[in-house]
């Protein structure tokens, strides 16, 4: 793998000693029982592709103006400032891509690259994933597996280096993005009640952000970082559950909500979750 050990790492250091993180022990300091969880949590997240997606069937449209600008990758110097770019720039090439618009999949995908060789990710690039996406480019169904590809070989890496909270991070900024990119599709006055539901129904992953960012709530990475995305997930489990049963149950890897389990909201929720996102997503693409 790249950017762990040998002379990647001592480079790494000596060349960025303030950005720096050294991930050699991090499993054995956090115990065998967290570090599982996490690594559970992590494959369990629905993908910023599956919450595109259930965007798009509940009557979302594009919007190009809603996009960061891909070009600023370059501005990103810290690790802070990388791993929530990139998760940024993922979610952005995801809704380019669910919504058919290849062009600027492209762009995202470039800058994702970009924003991770800095990071030491290089492993997911390898290969013609590149020379794939500029051959499928017509082809919707073929760049969303090769962008769900992208997304996985990620997150594997990551998890595989022991690097979790960047995971974390990238993780969070992601989610943040595709809430942000749901509020502002939505009509705020008069909520489609199909995206509505989409967006309420993310407090379960809410649920899920908070328990890591509990565990690795001593973590100096994450105390840097985890202030960005608190009111929003604070908001998020602030709303009532029905009294119903609610079952969650493993299935094919993932964590499976079953049940009658429904999140109680009103309009005024929804406008607090858009003024949030909005805030919160200017704070992380201008640091």
């Amino acid at each position: 793998m790249h950017g762990c050990g040998g002379e990647s790492e001592k480079s790494a250091k000596e060349e960025n000693p303030a950005n720096f993180i050294d991930t050699s022990l991090i499993k054995d300091g956090m115990g065998d029982e967290m570090y599982d969880r996490a690594r559970t949590m992590f494959y369990s997240m629905p993908s910023p592709i599956e919450l595109q997606t259930m965007i798009e069937q509940a009557g979302g449209y594009f919007r190009a103006d809603l996009l960061h600008n891909p070009q600023t990758s370059s501005q990103y110097q810290t690790t802070e400032q990388q791993a929530m770019a990139l998760g940024v720039y993922g979610t952005d090439m995801s809704y380019s891509t669910v919504f058919n618009q290849q062009q600027e999949s492209l762009l995202f995908l470039a800058a994702s690259q970009r924003v991770s060789k800095k990071m030491g990710i290089h492993d997911p690039f390898n290969g013609n994933l590149i020379e794939r996406a500029n051959a499928n480019m017509s082809d919707k169904d073929s760049m969303l597996l090769i962008v769900s590809e992208l997304y996985w070989e990620l997150n594997s890496q990551l998890q595989e280096e022991n690097r979790n909270q960047l995971g974390l991070i990238v993780l969070a900024a992601g989610w943040l993005e595709g809430i942000y990119l749901g509020t502002q599709i939505m009509d705020s006055e008069n909520p489609q009640q199909e995206i509505s539901q989409v967006l309420i129904d993310q407090r379960f992953v809410a649920s899920q952000l908070n328990e890591m960012f509990i565990d690795y709530k001593e973590d100096s990475f994450i105390k840097a970082t985890e202030p960005f995305f608190r009111p929003l997930i604070d908001k998020f489990l602030s709303l009532k559950m029905d009294e119903q049963a609610t079952t969650i149950k493993e299935s094919g890897g993932k964590m499976v909500i079953g049940g009658a389990a429904k999140v109680l909201f009103g309009p005024g929720d929804l406008k607090e979750i858009k003024t949030l996102a909005s805030e919160a997503r200017a704070k992380i693409i201008m640091i």
